[in-house]
């Protein structure tokens, strides 16, 4: 927990000088390691920066799945439904190891997922073996 504290730290100091770090100047593997410092942090970290990810997709400068990781990991820390689909859970009540998180809006993830680059959410299930 100390490493990702620090590793937390040093990013927040270049994200709040330098923004996200964009494709086109660092590469995508540098990055993708605001996205895995972030992913590995914590919920306040997660928000505050969440929007300035998005705006780096949005203009194809970071990786929009991992945009959508990041997103529904932030609303599982807020304890609110996800978007995209992309977390399962373990569900004790039922007994079942991979259960899919509650969804935001099960009539509009399909069209979230395609937005965002991402396969219709049935083939992700069928394919991770993640019970929804």
């Amino acid at each position: 927990s100390w490493q990702n504290a620090k590793n937390l730290s040093e990013l927040e100091t270049l994200l709040n000088s330098k923004g996200w770090p964009k494709i086109s100047q660092v590469g995508s593997l540098a990055a993708s390691a605001a996205f895995f410092v972030l992913q590995h942090s914590n919920a306040g970290a997660q928000e505050k920066y969440i929007e300035m990810f998005g705006l780096a997709c949005l203009n194809n400068e970071a990786n929009c799945q991992h945009y959508a990781l990041m997103f529904d990991r932030m609303r599982m820390n807020q304890n609110k439904p996800q978007r995209y689909g992309t977390h399962a859970y373990l569900d004790p009540s039922k007994g079942s190891t991979n259960e899919l998180y509650p969804l935001e809006d099960e009539t509009r993830v399909d069209e979230w997922r395609k937005e965002i680059g991402l396969e219709p959410l049935k083939e992700y299930l069928d394919r991770t073996g993640i019970k929804k």
